[in-house]
Parts: structure tokens; C-alpha cells; sequence
């Protein structure tokens, strides 16, 4: 399986790369190089809305916040 073309630009996970290695690695391999690629939530929010997605929205759909 291939990995989606907008991984290593991917703006949630430049946004939340100090989150702990195995919960981005896990969201990478289900959603950016895995079963899940085709039900990504950033890519349909792009498909079905027209605009780019908040960078705070990862791939399962779920809107992460930023903890001061």
C-alpha cells in the first residue's frame, strides 16, 4: 500500500508532532499508509467543504486542541 501524497506536509501532524511518537505513528499507519487512507477526515473535509480542514482536525475526524 502506498502513503498519501500529503503526509510529510500534512498540517495536523507538523501542528501536534511533540504528541507521544506511538499515537502519531498509529494515526500514520491506519490513515496515511494503511486501511484507513481512503477515510481520512482531512481529505473528505477538502472533498466535501472545498476549503482545507483546521489544521487541528486529525485524520479519525476528531479536533485536537493546542494545551498552553
Amino acid at each position: 500500500m502506498s502513503e498519501c501524497s500529503k503526509l510529510q506536509s500534512c498540517p495536523f501532524f507538523v501542528k501536534f508532532s511533540n504528541l507521544e511518537e506511538f499515537r502519531l505513528k498509529g494515526f500514520k499507519n491506519m490513515y496515511c499508509a494503511g486501511p484507513l487512507m481512503e477515510q481520512c477526515a482531512r481529505i473528505k473535509h477538502k472533498e466535501v467543504e472545498g476549503i482545507k480542514p483546521p489544521d487541528e482536525l486529525a485524520p479519525t475526524g476528531i479536533l485536537f486542541t493546542v494545551q498552553a
